[in-house]
């Protein structure tokens, strides 16, 4: 059978990159990575026999190579997180700053498989940018109110100096929460900076 032996003789050609490059992953650019997408494409449709099926199973075969995307990038940032303590990456880490925020458009839209999410809040994935910013932000001024009796910064805070003057603009446009404004009222936020020089 001439397919038949086309087809084992494409296997032991994959077998051989296995053997040498530890995946059975090639490029689509070449010939036998090509061969392996029609595979995928036989698998999906079940006109694949049971008999190559394990044939390919023996040598890592990935059946579906974006799920295989989505875990390698799982394990980069969970070894980030295992790292760095926390798993919001900063843009210089390009690819998997990209990859988290695709994760946080997903979930949004209500497009991210439970088991997935359950994964992500194993490392306390930062589902929202903005709630993160603001939690952390909100605790330093927390703690110099507590230190110092007040939440009037001096300039020699210029980040959180900054942080503070945006929160005053957006309870001027009114799209500060509720909640974000009491929590600030509890700290005795100055909302009108000019009003208490003045005093």
């Amino acid at each position: 059978d001439i397919l038949e032996n086309q087809w084992q003789e494409n296997y032991q050609k994959l077998k051989e990159f296995y053997k040498k490059e530890g995946h059975s992953n090639p490029s689509t650019k070449l010939l036998i990575g090509r061969w392996c997408s029609h595979q995928r494409g036989y698998f999906l449709k079940g006109e694949l026999p049971n008999s190559k099926i394990k044939l390919l199973d023996e040598i890592e075969f990935i059946w579906d190579i974006l799920e295989n995307q989505w875990q390698e990038n799982y394990q980069k940032l969970k070894e980030f997180y295992e790292k760095e303590n926390h798993s919001n990456p900063s843009p210089k880490e390009k690819s998997l700053h990209l990859w988290c925020a695709n994760q946080r458009q997903r979930y949004k839209k209500q497009r991210l498989p439970l088991e997935k999410i359950k994964l992500l809040k194993e490392i306390n994935f930062v589902w929202s940018i903005y709630d993160d910013s603001w939690d952390k932000n909100f605790k330093t001024l927390k703690e110099f109110y507590e230190k110092e009796g007040h939440s009037n910064l001096s300039s020699e805070l210029p980040d959180l100096n900054q942080w503070c003057q945006a929160k005053r603009v957006n309870y001027k446009k009114g799209i500060l929460s509720k909640n974000q404004i009491k929590q600030l009222d509890e700290i005795n936020f100055i909302w009108d900076i000019k009003e208490t020089q003045w005093q």
